[in-house]
């Protein structure tokens, strides 16, 4: 399942807590998912964008989708 995941694309992950990140999916390193120029979801705020790189524990993960680009007006 997890080798078809597509690194260098736009991603939205869904976590098990009920938060999610977006990013750009750099990387699959064992356990890890690896996100760059991402953003973090939560129920309790507003979206915090993150510095750096952000790594997630593929086991924490509910779901991934692919987020399509958007069009200009």
């Amino acid at each position: 399942m997890f080798n078809r995941w597509p690194v260098y694309a736009r991603v939205l992950v869904s976590l098990i807590d009920g938060s999610a990140l977006e990013g750009l999916l750099t990387r699959k390193a064992g356990p890890l998912i690896v996100l760059s120029d991402a953003t973090l979801y939560t129920r309790e705020g507003e979206p915090a964008r993150l510095d750096g790189d952000v790594y997630i524990e593929r086991d924490r993960v509910l779901y991934l989708q692919v987020a399509l680009p958007k069009l200009p007006d």
